[in-house]
């Protein structure tokens, strides 16, 4: 044998404009039986009790053979005549020979058609007139049961609006005032055995013969209104739409179309086919978007996803936000590390992070800081002319230490560590130029004793490992050659050497000093052994004189004896010819 349950009852009626009243009500029911709601055409039997259980029955019974069932929903008119008074009136119903248990208690509208034949001794506060009450104490007076029976509203003959008392076994022990509220159409419902559930409204078919009813089937869940909305967790709501799903404890979505907030305290504002699939996720609308990672959050755009533990998409189009607590945002960005900020153009390539903790900008427009007009791929615009606040500062991470780089008041770039000006570039003549100034030095000492050590510098050309063997060599020094003459010229870091060319200038130049001097004092020496030696050779040029003077008086006075000695000769040879010529005379 099937045992059945009418679980819910609502009794309405129609009164007339006359004085004469119809004593027919309207009654509908819903039979259940183990396997859910029943189908059929069983026959009923109703009667009228002055008492829930026991007591004496009033009236005739009604007999009906066959009242159709379908899906569990019935109704009939029953017709009793006028036997209601002011005391309580209790129907039974029996269907296919089994009497379902309690009676109902009938009240209101149908103490209504027994109101309209009382004569005036019974016409006070204990009944609602139709045109309102007035002097009523809610304390004591209230439109409701006082058994455990439902409550239900109709319009046109159809539920709208159905109040159901606490279920005999209580899930929750101590919860003693939370019954279950469904408005709206008559085929919303709340499941067997659920407390404090509340629809609001809504409800209804589409698409002609399709029904879309609104269901709660979790503890203290709300549909406020919307077609086609089930809750299922505890304390879940869907605030209205069509087609969303509230499926875990605490889950939420406001509205929209085909959304689904799945995970514990899920949360989806509106927007359309929509997942908040993970615990403590987000979306706040948009289409198509899905937060599948544990406290993670999509603010709206289209088919973004956010599926990293505390991952963000605020936004945008196709992106995807994977890593934990990673950050993705604009079109088709993918922050797919953990740690990952990517904010991605209108480019339809993908821009991915390489690795965690990474912050990436792809943006054809340029970024711009303190500018909404960047002419460069990064631009910054200074927010002050205050040389010690404004420019880019990047700082060590173990300590305080920083270098400041920043356009000054004259235009100049410049570069501080620690606030302190250490160099500049011209903007004139775009000249580096470190800081000389007296003011700002200490300590101040004359370099010397260099020569020697830079005339043992060797210059080289090289090519840099990385260099092609066909590059132009560079002219340079070896920094691990001039670090035992110059140790201050070379800087070591990550154990690579660097040398400071600037300080050879300087070394070079002190050189130069050094050797002009060395230049001077030999030509000081040379000038003093010159003075010198032209006082000898003039002492010796006046003797040479004073000798060649001697000389020329001998020399005249040898000329006076050679022209003698040459008219003697002269005279000689006379003699001698003569003595010839008379020898030859003498032998003729």
């Amino acid at each position: 044998m099937r045992v059945l349950f009418l679980i819910t009852i609502l009794l309405l009626m129609a009164l007339p404009a006359t004085a004469q009243s119809d004593t027919t009500i309207a009654y509908q029911g819903q039979l259940q039986d183990a396997s859910g709601p029943h189908d059929g055409t069983p026959g009923m039997e109703f009667r009228l009790f002055d008492s829930l259980t026991d007591g004496a029955q009033i009236g005739t019974e009604i007999v009906l053979s066959a009242v159709p069932v379908t899906d569990g929903l019935f109704e009939v008119d029953l017709d009793f005549g006028a036997p209601y008074g002011a005391e309580p009136t209790y129907l039974e119903v029996m269907v296919a020979g089994e009497t379902l248990a309690p009676r109902q208690r009938i009240l209101a509208a149908p103490l209504a058609i027994h109101a309209l034949s009382l004569d005036t001794a019974y016409a006070d506060n204990r009944f609602w007139k139709l045109d309102g009450n007035s002097g009523t104490d809610p304390a004591n007076d209230y439109l409701g049961t006082t058994d455990a029976v439902p409550l239900e509203f109709r319009v046109e003959g159809s539920r709208v609006l159905r109040i159901e008392p606490l279920p005999e076994d209580l899930p929750f022990p101590w919860q003693e005032s939370a019954q279950n509220i469904t408005a709206g159409w008559s085929q919303n419902s709340v499941d067997n055995g659920v407390i404090g559930a509340t629809i609001g409204g809504g409800g209804g078919h589409r698409q002609s013969a399709v029904a879309w009813p609104n269901r709660v089937s979790g503890h203290f869940g709300t549909v406020s209104g919307g077609l086609d909305n089930a809750v299922s967790g505890f304390y879940g709501t869907v605030g209205g739409g069509n087609g969303n799903r509230a499926l875990h404890e605490g889950a939420t979505v406001a509205g929209g179309y085909d959304n689904q907030a799945i995970g514990w305290k899920a949360t989806i504002g509106g927007g359309n086919g929509n997942d908040a699939t993970a615990d403590e996720t987000t979306v706040g609308g948009g289409g198509r978007n899905d937060a599948t990672g544990s406290a993670s959050t999509v603010s709206g755009g289209m088919g973004n996803t956010a599926s990293g533990i505390a991952a963000t998409v605020p936004g945008g189009d196709g992106n995807t936000a994977s890593g934990s607590r990673s950050f993705a945002v604009g079109y088709r960005a993918q922050a797919i590390h953990d740690n990952a900020f990517v904010w991605s153009d209108s480019s339809h390539t993908l821009f991915e992070s390489t690795g965690a903790d990474q912050f990436l900008i792809n943006a054809a427009g340029g970024v711009g800081i303190g500018t909404n007009s960047p002419a460069r791929d990064l631009h910054i615009k200074q927010r002050s002319t205050n040389n010690g606040q404004i420019g880019l500062q990047i700082e060590r991470s173990d300590n305080f230490n920083n270098w400041g780089l920043y356009i000054a008041t004259s235009d100049n770039l410049g570069f501080r560590y620690n606030d302190v000006l250490k160099s500049r570039i011209d903007a004139d003549d775009g000249v580096y130029s470190t800081s000389s100034d007296r003011n700002a030095k200490k300590d101040i000492q004359t370099l010397s004793g260099v020569l020697g050590r830079v005339l043992k510098l060797k210059p080289r050309t090289y090519l840099m490992k990385e260099q092609d063997e066909s590059a132009l060599r560079s002219p340079g020094f070896i920094a691990q050659e001039v670090q035992p003459l110059f140790p201050a010229t070379v800087a070591v870091q990550d154990g690579e050497y660097a040398l400071k060319y600037s300080q050879i200038t300087v070394l070079n130049t002190a050189a130069l000093i050094e050797l002009n001097e060395h230049f001077s004092s030999a030509m000081a020496s040379l000038e003093s052994e010159s003075e010198k030696r032209f006082a000898a050779l003039e002492s010796a040029n006046t003797d040479l004189r004073a000798r060649v003077a001697a000389l020329s008086s001998e020399t005249r006075k040898m000329q006076a004896l050679v022209d003698r000695n040459r008219a003697l000769e002269e005279r000689l040879a006379s003699l001698e010819s003569l003595i010839l010529e008379g020898q030859q005379v003498a032998e003729q």
